[in-house]
């Protein structure tokens, strides 16, 4: 609002033609979002060659989805009991599980019936999917509420062979969840917080994020990898210096400085630079999916040599 600002997507797009499987990365968005509201970050992995699918979760924490039968719903509040969130979460995850299917049809030449790519007024570019996506290196990726339903993934489904969490919120998850206590896989997983909400030494801000059940989630994924797998551990927890819970998403990239005054009334605010937070974020995630880049020499800049800590469970 208030600024124009020109993503690198087109509408109705087959698959580039490189003539190898493309790796695969299932997003699931924060309370309040919905699929197109990290478009900036989203649209980056694209360029790199992934294949991202955004969900639009419909257990009522996105601001809007449209339902097959075509009726939109809108966001329906938040559940007071925690056993309530947890149900959420599992739709959640389910809608997920349901994605990878999906996805595994349109690569083997045989999707869903009546499924529709692209707009209605343009041709699907269903066939260009098939033997094209590389369901062995598929990646669960969320924000806030989806970080949470990330670490649930990764934690009970092998269909995930890596997980991304984006400044999780972790009290969407009980404390006897299986994702605390006992991991089903040996999936390694990359925690990605924020310096406001996701930070050891700002207790109230840690504390939101489920500081201990955080803790526990790193020493069950360890536990599970050494025992599933005998390889080393691959939990990490890394922060980006002066980011905030809303680095990860449009808002901060995409508003005009007018309404970005207006933002940091109810809390919408960094103190790094939003374009450059999001090149920092984009950075570690394609280091956690074994891609590099050249932003070296942006990165040593930004926020120098020590500045982005890695913590690995004792």
């Amino acid at each position: 609002m208030g600024s124009w600002v020109k993503i690198g997507a087109s509408q109705d797009a087959g698959l580039a033609q490189t003539g190898c499987k493309l790796p695969v990365i299932i997003f699931s968005h924060g309370i309040g979002g919905f699929q197109n509201a990290y478009s900036t970050l989203l649209t980056e992995l694209a360029s790199w060659g992934f294949v991202v699918l955004a969900m639009e979760h419909a257990d009522g924490t996105a601001s809007a989805v449209q339902l097959p039968n075509g009726r939109f719903k809108g966001y329906g509040g938040w559940p007071l009991k925690e056993e309530g969130r947890l149900a959420q979460t599992r739709y959640r995850a389910q809608e997920c599980e349901n994605a990878v299917g999906l996805l595994k049809g349109l690569s083997l030449g045989s999707p869903a019936p009546g499924l529709r790519l692209g707009s209605r007024y343009a041709s699907s570019p269903v066939a260009s999917f098939k033997g094209r996506l590389d369901m062995d290196c598929c990646a669960i990726l969320g924000h806030s509420f989806g970080g949470a339903t990330a670490g649930l993934l990764a934690a009970q489904d092998p269909a995930f062979h890596c997980a991304i969490c984006l400044d999780p919120w972790w009290p969407a998850l009980l404390p006897e969840c299986p994702t605390l206590v006992a991991w089903q896989t040996s999936t390694p997983i990359l925690i990605m917080g924020s310096q406001d909400w996701n930070n050891q030494d700002k207790p109230e801000g840690f504390f939101a994020a489920g500081a201990e059940r955080q803790k526990a989630i790193l020493r069950a994924a360890k536990r599970a990898r050494q025992q599933l797998s005998g390889s080393h551990s691959a939990e990490q927890h890394a922060r980006a210096p002066g980011s905030s819970h809303h680095s990860f998403h449009d808002v901060l990239a995409l508003f005009s400085t007018y309404f970005k005054s207006i933002l940091k009334t109810v809390g919408f605010q960094s103190v790094l630079e939003p374009f450059h937070g999001l090149r920092l974020i984009r950075r570690q995630r394609l280091a956690a999916g074994g891609v590099q880049d050249d932003d070296k020499g942006l990165y040593r800049q930004l926020v120098g040599p020590d500045a982005i800590f890695i913590l690995e469970t004792s």
